[in-house]
């Protein structure tokens, strides 16, 4: 596989095919960063045709040799030399005056696009919104030795009006500004010594206009101050002077009537800049690519703190700010290291699969990714997995479930920086050359989020299983594909995330059995089984409570439930005490805390009915229970936040909504019920979950066909804006605020409901008052049950 351009504008075929965006690139000297500069702009991912118009103005190093190359590749390249050295101004205006484009992009040639995606939601926004006139949005600023710095503060998307516009309260970079083009040429003017750069092309566009301008927060580009620049290379002076200059010119030119808003605005403007201190771009905060990671690791690792942790964890949540960080420093390792994409090409009978860690016993992720290592080996690929050492790994566990001499295994230093990590991860993947890449990073993996870049492999597929929680890097405009598994889970993800990029391939496992092997109440009366990998996925504040519909479970059929999975200790003595006030002997609620063979224990136990823990449940468990033929009892929940067990199992298996749907049904069942729920759960399983079927589907990339509806039950919400976590804003340059004083009787505060207002202080007042079935009353009811057994075994 090599990459070629993406976007080719054939000038010749006409109308039709006339680009929309033209990408206007004055360049002089920048032998060192054209390469990236092109290909940033050159590979962007579009459904429009756009063209990138290079202007050399006489360069002496080997910028014309380097941009040639690509000239003879991409035809939607075109390249205008300059006769004489005439200076940024002019060579805007002559590809201006060259650009075919309903809009116009500047990007310098020592400057890059960091988000792949970025000229088509550009594009996207002002093709719907036509009382605007520009769209630009924050940027990440390169210093000298690795330092970075950011454009703006602002972290949420704002209009600004014209009146604000003209009032300088706006200000994004030249490389961040995609632009409505007005007439077919800029104006004499723009060739004057000071009409260069941002402010020239901002304000003579606005005043021209007089619409609106549009802001989003994302770092979707690069501006590289290294100094060597040509307005980096200046002194403050001599800024200062060509500040004032342009703004002059724009007063006298552009603007002309003395009388007028605009003109009072600009000369104010000028007052200010000749009385400024020399602070501007190189007086920002600064930060280095190790504080760029940890500040994305830790801020994600908040999804862990309990009381985030137990409202994220019931819904589907993305952290689209932190993501698109992490892209960002993923970028700047490879901008640094000068890797390119042009023409690279892959070993596409290569795989590599990128992991956190390795946790046997940690959910189904663990065996997802052996089933798809099995499928990739058997069509013949190599495989390599690569971990960041996020988690553990011991040895004996790759020893054990991958000794496949086609299997290599390669974990980062645990105990580097975490720039190092990066920077090791990303040399291992340039040097693999994989055809694919299949990332499974944890909630909170910044190194591996990051690691996710373009032109590393042929392909980056993301294989959606973390479908409650945090789910990390989602938003990463590196990834090809994202593998889906329900319909309601492609849905969710289609508010935030283009659905060209899904391939729908429900779950899969390798099937065990010749022919179904269920059979009915083979313990004399039924026997009931649910499974969790994760305690919270039973140890919720749901309004249907886990423990009290085992106890009326096992009031009504008289037999014995097992639970797979760990429960916390809190929780199994409460289960323990509600049996007990319902004088059922506890010995009747089994507690296995882990199988390996989940559905061999199930078959060994005879277990009739698995009753699906609500309102979270693992697509795994529900096909693998499935594959042995046993029925299921599926919530239907009302209001669903994730997808549920009838998402991904036989439609034909049973469902309730109310506690007492749940016991009538449960009280009517017998062995020919149960048996035609079998022979139709092991049919669904064959035609649709076993994993010859999905060999091609994964091999080929194709999947089934997915038809979205446009109206999803539940979406993917970003996690900042749900008001469950908080973005530090002073990482981005914002003054810290000074500190609210701590009334008498607060509490420490919960996390903040907005990004910009924090949430009230629970007092010890509102403690008490707490909802009895909330899940704070429910925890202080079972630490009273808990008291009242303990003081009874003393009194007894």
């Amino acid at each position: 596989m090599h990459f070629d351009a993406i976007n080719v504008v054939d000038t010749s075929r006409g109308e039709a095919s006339r680009p929309l965006v033209s990408i206007l690139m004055p360049v002089f000297n920048e032998e060192k960063t054209v390469a990236q500069a092109l290909e940033s702009a050159l590979f962007q991912r579009t459904n429009f045709e756009f063209e990138v118009i290079v202007v050399n103005d006489c360069s002496t190093d080997e910028t014309s040799a380097i941009v040639e190359t690509y000239h003879r590749s991409f035809s939607n390249l075109r390249v205008l030399n300059n006769e004489q050295n005439c200076g940024k101004g002019v060579s805007v205006m002559r590809a201006y005056a060259a650009a075919l484009g309903k809009y116009f992009h500047v990007l310098d040639g020592d400057d890059i696009f960091v988000s792949w995606d970025k000229l088509q939601k550009q594009v996207d926004f002002l093709e719907g919104n036509d009382e605007f006139f520009a769209i630009g949005h924050n940027s990440a600023i390169l210093h000298p030795e690795e330092k970075l710095a950011f454009v703006s503060p602002h972290i949420v998307p704002r209009d600004v009006s014209y009146k604000d516009c003209v009032a300088n309260r706006i200000y994004c970079h030249t490389s961040s500004y995609l632009f409505r083009k007005i007439g077919s040429e800029l104006p004499n003017y723009f060739a004057k010594k000071f009409m260069r750069g941002d402010t020239a092309l901002f304000f003579y566009h606005a005043f021209k206009s007089k619409l609106k301008v549009r802001y989003v927060p994302d770092v979707s580009s690069l501006y590289n101050f290294h100094g060597n620049g040509l307005w980096s290379s200046l002194e403050h002076d001599e800024r200062s002077e060509i500040n004032i200059g342009c703004l002059e010119c724009l007063r006298d030119d552009v603007v002309a009537d003395p009388e007028s808003e605009e003109h009072g605005a600009l000369q104010k403007r000028i007052d200010f800049v000749r009385q400024a201190s020399p602070a501007g771009i190189a007086g920002r905060k600064t930060a280095s690519l190790d504080q760029l990671l940890s500040f994305c690791g830790k801020t994600a690792s908040r999804v862990f703190v309990p009381e985030v942790r137990s409202a994220a964890f019931k819904g589907m949540y993305s952290f689209q700010a932190i993501d698109q960080l992490c892209e960002l420093a993923g970028r700047l390792t490879m901008y640094g290291k000068d890797y390119r994409l042009a023409h690279r090409s892959f070993d596409e009978k290569r795989a590599v699969f990128l992991v956190s860690g390795l946790v046997p016993d940690g959910g189904g992720i663990f065996k997802e990714i052996k089933e798809l290592i099995a499928i990739l080996l058997k069509a013949g690929f190599n495989i390599s997995i690569f971990s960041s050492s996020r988690i553990a790994t011991d040895r004996s566990i790759i020893d054990e479930h991958f000794n496949d001499p086609r299997i290599e295994y390669w974990s980062a230093d645990p105990k580097a920086p975490p720039s190092k990590q990066l920077e090791s991860l990303i040399d291992k993947l340039w040097h693999s050359a994989p055809g694919r890449i299949y990332p499974f990073v944890t909630h909170h993996d910044a190194v591996l989020s990051a690691s996710l870049q373009r032109g590393l492999g042929g392909q980056i597929i993301l294989d959606f299983v973390y479908d409650h929680g945090l789910s990390f890097a989602v938003h990463n405009t590196s990834i090809d594909k994202i593998i889906v598994k329900t319909r309601s889970q492609a849905e969710a993800l289609a508010s935030r995330i283009d659905p060209d990029k899904f391939v729908f391939v429900p779950p899969f496992i390798v099937d065990k059995y010749k022919r179904n092997p269920y059979v009915p109440l083979r313990n004399g009366r039924l026997t009931t089984a649910s499974a969790a990998a994760r305690p919270y996925k039973v140890e919720n504040d749901y309004r249907f409570s886990y423990f009290r519909i085992i106890s009326d479970v096992l009031a009504t059929t008289g037999g014995v439930h097992y639970h797979y999975g760990p429960l916390n200790e809190e929780y199994m003595a409460l289960i323990k005490s509600e049996l007990s006030r319902n004088g059922i002997d506890p010995a009747r609620f089994i507690h296995i805390p882990w199988a390996d063979d989940l559905g061999g224990s199930f078959l060994e136990n005879g277990i009739d009915l698995f009753l699906a823990p609500f309102p979270v449940c693992s697509a795994r468990i529900a096909i693998e229970v499935m594959s042995c033929g046993i029925p299921s009892m599926n919530h239907n929940a009302e209001m669903p936040l994730l997808p549920q067990a009838i998402d991904f199992t036989d439609p034909d298996q049973w469902t309730w909504n109310s506690s007492e749907d749940l016991l009538l049904q449960v009280s009517r069942m017998d062995a020919p019920a149960l048996a035609a729920k079998s022979d139709s759960a092991r049919r669904y399983f064959v035609t649709h979950n076993d994993s010859d079927l999905a060999s091609s589907h994964v091999l080929q990339m194709t999947g089934l066909d997915l038809k979205l509806s446009g109206g999803p039950l539940f979406e993917l919400a970003d996690i900042c804006k749900a008001g469950l976590i908080d973005l530090d804003r002073t990482f981005y340059g914002a003054v810290p605020s000074a500190p609210a004083p701590k009334p008498a009787a607060a509490i420490a505060p919960p996390e903040p409901v907005t990004i910009s207002e924090p949430a009230p202080r629970r007092t010890d007042e509102d403690i008490e008052k707490v909802d009895e079935t909330s899940f704070l009353g429910r925890i202080r009811r079972v630490r009273q049950k808990i008291i009242k057994i303990w003081q009874a075994s003393l009194a007894a």
